[in-house]
């Protein structure tokens, strides 16, 4: 049986035909990591875990202004490139192998583009979330965001509509799975997370991340117990000017304030009230029939079914 292709997916104002040509194109190098998903899947989460497992492993101690943007910044942004050539992070992960007394260096990006519009030999992190948890929580982000770098002007209801057609920036959160996890993505190097497994055990799966990083095993616990203090939503929640994207504008509110909730509620669920609340009796009985339409469009693609009969069945 042959499936149809995926549509291509609406990318960000901000985000050039050049600039994904050069994304593609990327020269990569030993350290190089990519955190990829769809947006609102943890993404931000992720790729502070992986920064500080980084930093832990070279003993590096990050500067006071230090934040998120500046040692894993978005990938498929025009301003972080330069023609072809990768703006360097403002602070790189560097320092010596505790083990070993050799220089390492790393370079983190985090991107939502899709397996083939990265260089093939990509090293990967590909972070996983409920449908509907993504969904709320990818409107009060675009309903945040400056309309001239992609933010959304309409109400609720309308899009929950604009996620189902996939018209929202990224296209259909059925459409990137599949085009991660099925078998058409060639790219062998790459680790599955779950972010609800993530809130329900983080030391677990930061320890798998860690070894796939290539941290030495006699190393791995307690580069994971540093590196998780950091990591928590608390921890987050209470230092979230460190992790707010600084790659788009944020709206003000009616004082002149930009948005100070990027990292919101990160609850696992709560897309099951938004949905509730916002979707019409039409819009339910249609996602269902999507859900049933992607079950079979991944079993065909060669998605592994334990993530089928958890994201869609």
């Amino acid at each position: 049986m042959t499936t149809t292709p995926l549509p291509e997916m609406p990318l960000l104002p901000i985000t050039s035909v050049e600039t994904v040509e050069a994304c593609r194109d990327l020269n990569v190098l030993k350290g190089d990591v990519f955190v990829c998903s769809y947006p609102k899947s943890g993404t931000t989460w992720t790729q502070n875990l992986v920064c500080r497992l980084l930093v832990e492993n070279v003993g590096m101690e990050l500067p006071e202004d230090w934040h998120l943007s500046h040692s894993a910044p978005f990938y498929e942004v025009d301003q972080y490139w330069k023609k072809k050539d990768r703006v360097p992070p403002e602070t790189p992960i560097a320092g010596i192998d505790k083990e070993s007394g050799h220089q390492m260096s790393f370079r983190v990006f985090n991107t939502h583009l899709r397996p083939h519009q990265l260089p093939p030999n990509a090293r990967c992190v590909y972070v996983i979330r409920d449908e509907l948890d993504v969904l709320a929580s990818f409107f009060y982000h675009l309903s945040n965001m400056a309309v001239a770098d992609g933010g959304y002007e309409g109400t609720e209801s309308q899009f929950c509509l604009d996620f189902l057609d996939g018209t929202v920036l990224y296209g259909r959160w059925q459409d990137h799975m599949e085009a991660w996890l099925g078998k058409t993505n060639k790219n062998p190097n790459i680790i599955i997370l779950h972010y609800e497994d993530m809130k329900s055990d983080l030391e677990r799966e930061a320890t798998k991340l860690a070894q796939f990083l290539g941290v030495e095993t006699t190393r791995v616990s307690e580069v994971v117990k540093s590196a998780i203090d950091q990591c928590t939503f608390a921890a987050m929640k209470k230092e979230r000017v460190r992790y707010t994207p600084k790659s788009v504008y944020w709206k003000k509110d009616a004082d002149g304030k930009p948005y100070d909730n990027f990292v919101r509620a990160g609850r696992v669920g709560d897309g099951k009230e938004f949905a509730n609340k916002y979707f019409s009796d039409d819009l339910q009985q249609r996602r269902k029939r999507d859900r049933e339409t992607s079950a079979r469009r991944w079993r065909n693609a060669g998605v592994d079914p334990a993530i089928i009969d958890r994201y869609l069945l």
